[in-house]
């Protein structure tokens, strides 16, 4: 899978002190799809999300975040396989959908967004948590910033 930009993102997690990366589709970043469908329903759109393009499940916390992150292991992909594939790109456009646009931190129940796009994932964290817009790519710890030494 290749990041796409504003559609397939590249995602980082922690999670018990672990990190890692992820290419996931924008819809599967939304935390709390409850509170999402509220946002729309309070600007006047009547529907209801079906949750299972997110593998059944609705919200993801602490309680979901080991079914979650089982689901999504085939979308994880390594700073090396990202910074390989950033450097065959040669397309200014193209290298944009490189740019790491959400990092989720279980640990500190955080969610950072520095989507470029219309989407306010930082909106939909679940209750507990802390969601922000906030440029994150210097807190990566530097093995895996992948942007780093990419030739593209």
């Amino acid at each position: 899978m290749k990041p796409e930009y504003a559609e397939e993102l590249i995602v980082g997690i922690i999670n018990e002190g672990s990190f890692n990366w992820y290419i996931l589709h924008n819809d599967i970043c939304i935390m709390d799809l409850d509170i999402n469908e509220s946002a729309y329903r309070k600007k006047g759109y009547n529907f209801t999300i079906d949750e299972k393009y997110r593998f059944g499940i609705r919200v993801v916390n602490e309680k979901t975040k080991d079914d979650f992150l089982e689901k999504i292991q085939p979308y994880m992909i390594s700073a090396d396989e990202l910074r390989e594939m950033m450097s065959m790109e040669s397309d200014p456009d193209e290298l944009l959908s490189y740019n790491p646009s959400i990092l989720i931190d279980f640990d500190k129940k955080t969610l950072l967004s520095y989507y470029p796009e219309y989407m306010s994932f930082e909106d939909f964290v679940p209750e507990g948590w802390t969601g922000k817009y906030q440029f994150f790519k210097d807190i990566i710890p530097e093995r895996y910033r992948f942007w780093d030494n990419a030739k593209g």
